[in-house]
Order: structure tokens, then sequence, then C-alpha cells
């Protein structure tokens, strides 16, 4: 997906700060739009075939009308878009495996509900897309927990013991 770079405030993707990220994602898309119209203008200018030249053949008369204004086709436009409706976190989640939970808890699930912060059920509910097996795997974690906690306690009597 096409979108602006992660490190726009020179920070991990998974320690964008959302209102910091918001604000250096407008400069971006300012200076970007800029040359972005500076270059359609260019090659409006440079183009050798103008709307009067076309001819009656051509495919787009002068009574044919496009649905799209030239602003709406500018990539400026596309990335707008992505970055309000949310799909610029989701493509990000998706090319960076180490972020993809912070970035979803942070960015993603907050869209559809902030409430689940303080619903424990929830986080109950997400463990299944942990892994497959989630509950075996945590279960053989709280054992290894468990294990390491008794062997600790053994190497902290046995040098107190000294």
């Amino acid at each position: 997906m096409f979108r602006p770079p992660s490190w726009l405030t020179r920070q991990s993707v998974d320690q964008i700060n959302a209102d910091e990220y918001a604000k250096a994602h407008q400069e971006f898309l300012h200076a970007f739009e800029a040359e972005e119209l500076r270059l359609a203008e260019e090659r409006s200018e440079n183009s050798p075939r103008s709307e009067n030249s076309r001819s009656e053949n051509s495919p787009r008369s002068e009574n044919s009308r496009s649905e799209y204004s030239p602003r709406s086709l500018l990539s400026t436009e596309t990335l707008k878009h992505n970055f309000e409706s949310g799909s610029f976190w989701y493509s990000l989640a998706l090319d960076s495996p180490t972020g993809l939970f912070r970035i979803f808890y942070d960015h993603i699930q907050p869209r559809y509900s902030r409430n689940h912060f303080g619903d424990a059920h929830f986080f109950g509910i997400m463990k299944d897309y942990w892994s497959t097996d989630a509950d075996c795997f945590l279960a053989r974690k709280v054992l290894d927990k468990e294990k390491y906690d008794v062997e600790l306690q053994k190497e902290f009597q046995a040098s107190a013991e000294l």
C-alpha cells in the first residue's frame, strides 16, 4: 500500500504517538501535495496534446464528462483518505510484524471501542488469536513461571546459607 513513511516522527512503528504523527503527517501531505501539483502543472504545460487538438473520433469528446475532478486523482487525496479512515494503520501493522500488536491496541482497536481497555473479557477473547492452541501455550507459560520461581527461591536460599 502506498503511504507516507512511518518514521516521520522518528519513532519506531510500535512507539508512534498518534497526535505527533498526525501533525507530521499533515506537514508531509502539504509538501507532497505542493510537489504533486507542481509536477502536474509542469506536465500539462509540456504536453504536446491539448484539449483543442483532439480529433472528433477521440474517445473523450467535449460532451463526455469525467466523474473525477483532477484534484481527486492526486495521490495526496488517497493518502489523506487512508489516514482518516484508518487504512494507514492497518497497512503499517501488516508490514511490521514486530509492531503489529502495539499498532492494533493503540491505533486500530480504539476506533471500534475504547471501552475494551477496561474489559478483562476482551483480552481473554483476544488471546485465542495470539497463536493456535493459545490455552495450552498459556498454561505451559504459567507452569514455566512457577518452576522458575521455585528454582529462583532455591538459589537465593542456597546463597543465603553460605
